[in-house]
Parts: structure tokens; sequence; C-alpha cells
């Protein structure tokens, strides 16, 4: 199980192993632009 940052607009993690890196695992957030959710302050009150 992995748990993502930056919930609710991370849609998935992309792992990445290699093994002649010193860091072996890099993980790298994916969104879906059309999935964001809208972070602004509604114009009405």
């Amino acid at each position: 199980m992995v748990e993502t940052f930056g919930s609710p607009d991370v849609d998935w993690l992309r792992a990445n192993v290699n093994i002649n890196d010193p860091n072996v695992f890099t993980f790298r957030q994916e969104i879906v632009e059309e999935n964001l959710v809208n972070h602004r302050p509604s114009a009405h009150p």
C-alpha cells in the first residue's frame, strides 16, 4: 500500500527502480489535469 501526498489532486504515483542509483527508488506524482480540484475561494459569500 502506498499513501500519497497532495490529496485530492494526486491521481497516481509513478515508481521507478534503478539499481545503479544510490537511492534505488524514485517516485513522481502524476496528475490528470481534468481531475484537478478548484482550490480558489468561491466568488459568492
